[in-house]
């Protein structure tokens, strides 16, 4: 049995351990974590590593302020406890004191009004034996204000006797006091009054009934509010008593702008910058306060504050000038570091970085010492090879440029080839299409249908090759430098309209919308031929891959030079096509010559031309969708 006591014992101890082992793990794995979220923060931010060590810091102390705050909130409350605790206790003596006194001033009336002899002197009304206990009374307890008796006689209260006399003889006379006292006569009961003004005091009568007559006594308040003052905690108290009418008795008088809570209960309030605390006082059926200013009887709390104030700045001083001085043991080396390697960099490689941190840092230090001494027997080694690349580099160049020029030279040899080529060609094409015109007309007698249409393919094919020729012809002489403009006053709109009367007829046989916006008043000096052939070049091209929409060309002045735009609904440009849309024999693909046909200089042309003018061309367009060509060119060339 004792044996299995022991297993149990042991296994129980086993599975606590793991346990323990678990919870360790867990918050090994938190704090990792955790780790790897602060370190993925700071390597996103473009701070100094100084920086980031003075924030790390700064996030390390925050656990330690955020337990003191928890910590100062607990003492605080606990404190606040402990305060009104004390106010209360206080203000429950204090109730007691209050009662002692009034008590202490009803026996001696309570044993006078028992006994007999006294009794027998009132009846008798004997004044001088009544004035003579009446003073020993009044001299022996020091409390009172007066002592007298009261009596009935013709239908009216009279005072008997009353020690001392004098002002106090007269006491009946005022009207509150008096109803009171038939109160009493008709009621007769052991009772305290309500607070009276009488004369400028405040008088609480103790009633003590007799047979025919009544024993009462005058307490001065104002000795009440003496013995409270000695049992103040704090010299800025203060405290209030109240009557059942809530008449202030005690106390300043700005306390009577507020009520006073019910006296039925013990509480705490506050009003305007002071604490309260009240306890029912039931000898006068009124309660009884203790106020203290809030800045006083929480002064305590405003040391414990500004000491952790002290405590949370001096933390976050202490933090943040660690982190300057760990932070700079780390970017010193960091800097010279960094200096060594902008100093080899440059080519100095007799340059020696001298750290003395005892680290890895001197470690890395030592490392690029060693790196700048192997590459100074480096660069010593293959300073004699690079000179030797050096010069055949050089000689390399030197054929490089030859042939440069060779290329230069034939590049306008075959400028000029084509340029002559091109115009021994047109004259034999010319005539091809001169005598096909004839046949088709008859002149050599009529034709058979069959020999008409294959004329009509001869002069369809032979035109197109005119036009290439044309186009070649240009093209070679605006590179060999022979292509001249010839400047002439020139109407926009009037050429744009003859171009769109020319060239309309081909868009409507397509189905295609042909639009002209065009200003009347766009002047300009240009040569007429070489800018019609740009926009016809330009309008063709939007006819030809256009299938489906419309053509518009638009003319507008602008401040500098004039705006012709050509839009089209057509197949578009590819964007990665644009680049070199205006090279030489350069369309869109090549689905797009074996669909559409043409050479790809129209472009070229247009562009070269326009550049000789002083314009520009841009182009914006999106594939399916269709393209705007947009040329730009000064009211008068150079």
């Amino acid at each position: 049995m004792i044996g299995n006591i022991i297993k149990n014992i042991f296994r129980v101890a086993i599975f606590i351990v793991k346990l323990f082992y678990q919870i360790i793990k867990l918050f090994y794995r938190a704090v990792r974590n955790l780790f790897k979220i602060i370190e993925t923060k700071f390597s996103g931010l473009n701070l100094k590593i100084r920086y980031k060590l003075i924030i790390l810091f700064l996030i390390v102390s925050l656990p330690a302020i955020i337990f003191t705050l928890i910590s100062f909130g607990l003492v605080k409350e606990t404190i606040s406890n402990q305060i009104d605790a004390y106010q209360r206790s206080l203000v429950s003596s204090s109730v007691k004191a209050a009662q002692h006194y009034i008590l202490t001033c009803q026996k001696p009336l309570t044993s006078m009004g028992d006994d007999r002899n006294f009794r027998e002197t009132v009846r008798l009304s004997d004044r001088a034996q009544l004035s003579r206990i009446l003073k020993r009374i009044y001299t022996k307890y020091k409390n009172f204000d007066f002592v007298g008796v009261v009596v009935r006689k013709g239908g009216r209260l009279v005072m008997e006797s009353v020690y001392p006399s004098g002002k106090y003889s007269e006491i009946l006379k005022d009207e509150k006091i008096n109803e009171y006292m038939e109160y009493n006569f008709k009621l007769p009961k052991f009772r305290n009054s309500p607070v009276f003004y009488y004369r400028g005091e405040r008088e609480v009568i103790i009633i003590q009934p007799m047979k025919g007559a009544v024993l009462v006594g005058g307490v001065d308040i104002d000795k009440l509010s003496r013995l409270l003052i000695k049992t103040k905690p704090e010299p800025e108290s203060e405290f209030i008593v109240f009557d059942e009418n809530n008449n202030l008795i005690v106390g300043k008088e700005k306390e009577e702008r507020f009520s006073p809570p019910d006296t039925e209960k013990t509480g705490r309030i506050t009003f305007a910058d002071s604490v309260i605390y009240y306890e029912p006082f039931p000898l006068i059926d009124g309660w009884l306060g203790l106020s203290t200013p809030e800045n006083v009887i929480y002064r305590s709390l405003g040391y414990l504050t500004r000491l952790l104030i002290f405590f949370i700045v001096l933390s976050i001083a202490g933090a943040f000038i660690l982190a300057l001085y760990f932070s700079r043991k780390v970017t010193v080396p960091i800097k010279n570091l960094n200096k060594g390697a902008r100093i080899l960099g440059a080519g100095n490689f007799a340059y020696r970085i001298e750290l003395n941190t005892g680290d890895e840092l001197e470690e890395l230090a030592d490392e690029f010492n060693c790196m700048a001494e192997k590459l100074k027997e480096s660069y010593d080694s293959l300073g004699d090879k690079i000179r030797i690349a050096t010069r055949d580099l050089q000689d390399a160049y030197s054929e490089i440029g030859e042939k440069n020029q060779q290329l230069k030279k034939a590049d306008k040899l075959k400028s000029e080839f084509l340029a002559s080529m091109s115009h021994e060609l047109r004259t034999p094409i010319n005539a091809i299409i001169g005598f096909t015109s004839l046949m088709q007309e008859g002149t050599y007698g009529e034709l058979a249908d069959k020999q008409k249409e294959t004329l009509d393919k001869i002069i369809r094919n032979t035109n197109n090759l005119l036009n290439l020729i044309n186009d070649i012809l240009d093209l070679s002489k605006i590179e060999a430098g022979r292509m001249s403009l010839h400047k002439e006053k020139i109407k926009v709109d009037k050429l744009l309209r003859e171009l769109s009367e020319e060239l309309r007829p081909l868009a409507e046989s397509k189905g295609l919308v042909f639009k002209l916006e065009s200003e009347s008043d766009i002047s300009c000096k240009n040569d007429y031929t070489r800018l019609k052939q740009i926009v016809t070049n330009l309008v063709s091209n939007a006819i030809k891959f256009t299938s489906k929409g419309e053509v518009v060309i638009k003319a507008e002045s602008l401040e500098d030079d004039y705006l012709i735009t050509i839009k089209d609904t057509g197949i578009g440009i590819k964007e990665e096509q644009l680049q070199n849309i205006f090279d030489e024999f350069v369309q869109a693909d090549g689905s797009v010559t074996r669909d559409f046909g043409g050479t790809g200089l129209g472009l070229s042309i247009s562009k070269k031309l326009i550049d000789m003018m002083g314009g520009r061309i841009d182009i914006d367009s999106i594939w399916g969708q269709g393209s705007i060509f947009r040329v730009f060119l000064p009211y008068e060339i150079d």
